[in-house]
């Protein structure tokens, strides 16, 4: 390379020369650019390897953005295609930035930058013609093997001091190598890899958010369905039906059957899903059993995943996402923020082949059962307390007993005779009875349960709320019980045909008191929801259950000294076993 130099200083004369001569790069390079100088060729190497990585980066993050595409389960044959189409830009951004700022992002930070022979910036199409040999001799075309070949041929040329075929109208010019350039170096590789994570992570995460109606939880599933390549034959509609898509004239034959689960949905009055669950029974089977990984995992990603407090790398799931796949067939319950997500599984005679993804029968006589669920968690916490959602029932008027006729009159009267100086609602009717089985009796709701345990009942209210009309909209049956210096308050609540809103409860603590939330499931697997608080300055704590059943709300309040909460857990276990 000196005697480049020196060919340069007779060709471009005293008046070039001696700006060169005062220029530090060019001296640098005159002492340094040697044959041989590996120093300088792994520079070169290095600078070329990031600009690629940048120019293959930014093609990535065009196929996830636009195309949905998952770049890490690519074909060879498309990854080749997406090597080129990196290549294409570089064609396209190299003469561009060179012709312009005379260096690119690789070679800038690690010193290096191109000129004409005449120390001038090179014109585009000069520019243009040296990024297409750098592409066929340098690169060798990004052909296999062919690229090692044409790597090793040009390290032989440069060791030489020979000039590089891309390179007979252009020269580099090398800045010292100062010590920031390596950590800069470091800093941009990892600035190009958080661009690629971050893209990774905006394309996995569920386009809906938040609240989910059926159709946003199936178009959530079916694009990371087409995302991670699972099924390409089915998809679900907005109702959650699987149906089979449209190629083109293809049909696919699935030699196992129809295997895919059905989803089954609830929601609430607003059309919000609320729990997602499949059910599914296999006994004496020779054939392949499928343990559902993928559909669980999906879902997950669907339903859990689009939650707004998910952050953007998902973490969160990665416990669940992992037992699902490394413990297929085994039962598991975990908490993802407002979702619980339980499997309860049972199989026998059965062998798992992790190969093929399936359970293969070893027994003639072999069963398996998977019960899956999804369910939002009915609590909301507030600085002063919680709101609670309950899923009940509108209940029909017609299956209530014909005493309703008489407290409808009554709240009528009520608000006829309402006293404007009273602080008496008037659209509230309250009724005390000895013993909660007479409540029941005067409602005449047969669905309406009792609670069977050996504990006195300390009173027991029925309080009705309607409106002007006398249209009864609700009815809840409070029951008091205490052991020792535990106080109990079992209540139910039905909600009528004539009550519009959705049924929330929400509690208001004026006290600086924490709530824990869970949800317990019964030996039966009856899943209820408890909130439990720190102590009040008066010592006592508080336990707050609630479970629906047949569209009921029923409700368990416990007050309790911290000494005694064991006996108060076991109260709530009894309390809601009663249920099952």
């Amino acid at each position: 390379m000196v005697w480049r130099v020196k060919m340069m200083n007779e060709i471009i004369g005293t008046d070039e020369r001696e700006r060169n001569e005062n220029n530090e790069a060019y001296w640098y390079e005159q002492r340094t650019h040697q044959a041989g100088d590996t120093s300088i060729a792994l520079r070169r190497m290095f600078a070329r390897f990031l600009d690629l990585y940048l120019y293959k980066t930014i093609w990535a993050v065009i196929l996830m953005a636009v195309w949905n595409v998952n770049i890490g389960d690519r074909a060879f044959v498309w990854s080749m295609m997406d090597l080129y189409i990196a290549c294409g830009i570089m064609l396209l951004a190299e003469p561009f930035l060179l012709s312009r700022f005379g260096t690119t992002p690789g070679k800038w930070i690690l010193g290096l930058s191109v000129t004409s022979c005449a120390g001038n910036r090179l014109t585009y199409g000069l520019a243009l013609s040296r990024a297409w040999g750098v592409f066929v001799y340098g690169l060798g075309l990004v052909l296999p093997f062919y690229d090692l070949y044409r790597l090793y041929k040009s390290k032989v040329i440069y060791s030489k001091g020979e000039v590089l075929y891309w390179e007979n109208e252009s020269a580099v010019v090398v800045q010292p190598m100062k010590i920031w350039r390596v950590p800069a170096y470091v800093g941009m590789v990892a600035v190009i890899s958080g661009v690629m994570l971050l893209s990774v992570c905006l394309t996995v995460m569920p386009d809906h958010r938040g609240d989910l109606t059926v159709a946003e939880f199936c178009e959530n599933y079916n694009a990371l369905s087409d995302y991670y390549n699972i099924d390409e034959s089915y998809m679900l509609n907005a109702y959650g039906n699987w149906e089979q898509k449209a190629v083109n004239g293809t049909y696919v034959v699935n030699i196992m059957g129809d295997t895919r689960p059905q989803f089954q949905f609830t929601t609430d009055a607003a059309g919000t899903v609320t729990s997602i669950f499949f059910e599914a029974d296999y006994e004496n089977e020779t054939f392949m059993i499928p343990a559902y990984q993928m559909e669980m995992i999906l879902a997950v990603k669907a339903f859990a995943g689009a939650q707004e407090e998910i952050s953007l790398l998902q973490n969160e799931m990665e416990p669940v996402l992992e037992q699902i796949i490394k413990h297929p067939g085994e039962s598991f319950s975990f908490q993802v923020h407002d979702i619980l997500i339980t499997c309860e599984a049972a199989s026998s005679g059965l062998i798992w082949a992790d190969s093929l993804g399936f359970f293969y029968p070893e027994e003639e006589e072999n069963q398996y059962h998977v019960l899956f669920c999804m369910q939002r968690l009915p609590f909301t916490a507030t600085e002063s307390g919680y709101v609670y959602h309950a899923d009940v029932e509108k209940i029909s008027m017609a299956l209530l007993s014909d005493n309703m006729q008489t407290v409808s009159a009554e709240i009528v009267q009520q608000f006829a005779e309402r006293d404007a100086f009273s602080s008496q609602s008037p659209n509230s009717w309250r009724k005390k009875f000895p013993t909660s089985a007479e409540a029941r009796d005067y409602i005449g709701y047969s669905a309406l349960r009792g609670i069977d345990w050996p504990l006195e009942e300390k009173h027991t209210e029925l309080r009705i709320t309607g409106d002007q009309s006398g249209k009864l909209q609700s009815l809840t049956l409070e029951t008091a019980y205490q052991v020792d210096d535990i106080r109990l308050q079992a209540s139910a609540l039905l909600c009528t045909e004539h009550d519009e809103e959705a049924c929330t409860i929400e509690t208001i603590d004026p006290e600086a008191i924490q709530y824990q939330e869970s949800a317990v499931t019964t030996e039966k697997g009856r899943l209820y929801h408890v909130m439990t608080s720190t102590a009040r300055p008066s010592g006592y704590c508080t336990m707050e259950a609630y479970l629906v059943v047949e569209g009921i709300l029923y409700h368990l309040h416990i007050a309790y000294l911290e000494q005694d909460a064991e006996q108060a857990e076991a109260l709530l276990y009894q309390w809601a076993e009663q249920f099952d």
